[in-house]
């Protein structure tokens, strides 16, 4: 016998969604495009790719930092005795993670990336791309372990549903 589970109540709601849920597809946007573009560097080294992937790769840092936000705190608003907790758990230690590979990539990166920026061609033309390949490369893979948990989190357990305003009035919390 399958017992239902109270609504958990978001901290950052917008719209009747967790501002979260409205997020999180910008840092896995830039997460491809960093790939996408080291890949291209590391494919034909033109200083347009390498320049596109750093500042995709540092978007994404930002933008996956401004996405945690609401995020956490919409995990803390989940009880701890609720079957989503652990789920939303793995899922933030992942998204942690990941952040953790593309920043590495940013600082390992930083001073090659910063002459190819002023047109340092000679220092740039001895990369050839294989270290932020990989680092974004397992990033993006890890990214899309914790998207499948954060996917768990949304359609089997409901969280991020839109609100039914006829079970919620409109000054009280909305459903995650």
């Amino acid at each position: 016998m399958e017992t239902k589970q109270q609504p958990v109540l978001t901290r950052v709601p917008v719209l009747g969604h967790s501002l979260h849920r409205w997020l999180v597809g910008i840092p896995v946007i830039l997460y491809v495009a960093t790939v996408a573009f080291f890949g291209l560097y590391a494919y034909d080294h033109s200083l347009m790719w390498l320049r596109d992937g750093m500042v995709s790769n540092l978007l994404a840092v930002v933008a996956a930092a401004i996405t945690a936000v609401p995020g956490l705190l919409d995990l803390r608003a989940i009880p701890d005795k609720h079957p989503a907790r652990p789920i939303a758990i793995g899922h933030a230690s992942f998204m942690v993670v990941v952040l953790a590979v593309f920043v590495t990539n940013v600082v390992m990166n930083f001073r090659v990336v910063s002459a190819a920026f002023k047109g340092a061609i000679a220092l740039h033309r001895g990369f050839d791309g294989t270290v932020p390949l990989v680092l974004t490369g397992t990033g993006l893979a890890l990214a899309l372990c914790g998207g499948a948990l954060g996917l768990m989190l949304a359609h089997r357990h409901h969280i991020g549903d839109p609100v039914d305003e006829r079970r919620f009035n409109a000054g009280s919390p909305t459903q995650v």
